[in-house]
């Protein structure tokens, strides 16, 4: 199980202090808004912030957009700790206006809200990330998202273990290049980094 500690070791001591002045302010928001699991309320910082700070490693120089953000994991916890601009999307206008104050609170300038559903969302970029955390199933997140996705772009999806089922309904759907990630943080947990096919290889 990881710990606090390596993380303040391999990310910057502002950007330490910064994941934890988010925190306290979600977990002030929680009272009011639903923004995660009420059994999640003691272990954010593991469940939610270190999950989400392990798609680093995996990030494509250039954009990031964030579907179904939530709380703001993935996208609001790579805003933190990137220099990457990113776009959160999500429907939900009360759990919009928690991210707006976060972005304040922060002074994120390479971050920008959305409130609108993904599949309204009017925008002509094409992002090189595309992330999403418990949105919906994998099949349904690449029918929105694959017109918003880059060619040489990359998706990098939160997935359960049921996520072999899944992939198998999608690919007979949508021709993707896929690699299967463990999860440091989730035991039964991946992160499936899945790129358009240029030549049949899987990578």
């Amino acid at each position: 199980m990881l710990c606090e500690l390596p993380i303040q070791e391999n990310v910057p001591r502002e950007t330490f202090l910064k994941l934890k002045q988010y925190q306290a302010i979600l977990l002030k928001w929680q009272k009011a808004v639903n923004l995660i699991s009420h059994k999640d309320i003691d272990q954010v910082w593991h469940r939610h912030v270190l999950d989400s700070l392990q798609l680093i490693d995996y990030l494509q120089p250039g954009s990031i957009l964030d579907i179904g953000s939530g709380g703001g994991f993935p996208g609001m916890v790579l805003a933190i700790a990137t220099k990457h601009t990113v776009s959160l999307v999500d429907s939900d206008q009360k759990k919009c206006i928690f991210l707006e104050e976060v972005k304040s609170e922060l002074k994120l300038a390479n971050l920008k809200i959305c409130n609108t559903r993904i599949e309204n969302l009017n925008i002509a970029e094409k992002f090189q990330n595309i992330t999403a955390r418990a949105f919906s199933s994998l099949q349904k997140t690449l029918q929105l998202s694959t017109p918003l996705l880059n060619p040489l772009g990359q998706y990098l999806f939160f997935k359960g273990s049921s996520y072999k089922q899944e992939l198998e309904e999608a690919l007979s759907i949508y021709k993707f290049g896929y690699e299967v990630i463990e999860s440091r943080t989730d035991k039964s947990g991946v992160i499936l980094r899945m790129k358009y096919k240029a030549d049949g290889q899987a990578n």
